[in-house]
């Protein structure tokens, strides 16, 4: 079975840790919620190369693109039956655009 784990670049994440003079520059998350990656107060923290709007932005596309593709909802269909893409298109209905 395929599995989508949509990780992002955090600070929980792998990424090298920031330096005290980079921290001033960087608005990171406080708290729980904006540490959630599928929260709607989730704060990305940005990379060298992108915004944190940017890598927001890359999550939700991501994740609506993966499940919104024919071929995924036809394997799904065949190994669980009609009613999971019923379940897929309706959490694709939910809107996960986070603001930053």
């Amino acid at each position: 079975m395929r599995i989508l784990e949509l990780l992002l670049c955090d600070r929980l994440s792998g990424q090298r840790p920031l330096r005290r003079d980079e921290g001033a520059r960087v608005d990171l998350p406080q708290s729980g919620l904006e540490f959630a990656q599928m929260s709607p107060k989730f704060k990305p923290v940005p990379t060298r190369h992108l915004a944190a709007e940017q890598v927001l932005a890359f999550r939700d596309n991501a994740f609506a693109e993966y499940y919104a593709a024919p071929g995924y909802r036809v394997m799904m269909r065949d190994r669980f039956g009609p009613e999971v893409v019923r379940e897929i298109e309706d959490m694709l209905s939910v809107n996960l655009r986070g603001k930053v």
